[in-house]
C-alpha cells in the first residue's frame, strides 16, 4: 500500500513537525501533510524522524507496533521495514 501524503503532526509554537507517536508531538499538535508542513517552514524532528520529502514513493512499514497496531513510518527498504524495526 502506498502512502502519497503521510500525516504528520505540528503544535502552534514549535518548529518541527513529528510522527503522531513522537513524545513532542504534544495535545494540542494537528494533523498536516508533510508537503504543507515543509511548505510552513517547519523542520523534521530528530527524534521521530518522519518523512523529509513530500509525496514518497515508499511504502508504509509493515511491522506492528507495541500495542499491535501497525508502524505509520514509510520506508523504501527491500525489507518493508522503517530505520527502528528492521534490526
Amino acid at each position: 500500500m502506498l502512502l502519497k501524503a503521510q500525516k504528520v503532526m505540528t503544535t502552534k509554537n514549535g518548529n518541527k513537525y513529528h510522527l503522531q507517536d513522537c513524545r513532542y508531538a504534544k495535545s494540542d499538535a494537528s494533523a498536516t501533510d508533510v508537503k504543507d508542513a515543509l511548505a510552513k517552514k517547519y523542520v523534521a524532528c530528530d527524534v521521530c524522524k518522519p518523512p523529509t520529502k513530500p509525496d514518497s514513493d515508499g511504502k508504509q512499514c509493515s511491522a506492528k507496533t507495541k500495542d499491535g497496531g501497525r508502524c505509520s513510518r514509510m520506508t523504501s527498504s527491500k525489507n518493508g521495514k522503517c530505520w527502528q524495526h528492521s534490526n
